[in-house]
């Protein structure tokens, strides 16, 4: 009689070295206006893999106001609530 083999879910990729969200976040930004589209493709996927959504955390890219300067955190502003 033969042993059912439990097929196991194959090994977890180790996870991505530490970063700087804000340097990167920064570094994105850059690519994004000089145009080097590969490179802020990479750090969005590496972004996107901490759980930052670039587009969303510096939504103001392409107008100069999407540096560090203009974000003191990465976290998304909330919409102005309508007055009751």
């Amino acid at each position: 009689m033969r042993k059912a083999r439990s097929r196991a879910a194959p090994p977890k990729p180790p996870p991505p070295p530490e970063i700087d969200i804000e340097e990167q976040l920064d570094l994105w930004v850059k690519a994004k206006r000089a145009k080097d589209f590969a490179t802020a493709d990479r750090i969005r996927g590496d972004l996107r893999i901490r759980g930052v959504e670039p587009e969303a955390a510096r939504p103001n890219w392409l107008s100069g106001e999407g540096g560090a300067a203009a974000a003191s955190s990465s976290a998304v502003p909330l919409p102005p609530s309508a007055p009751p």
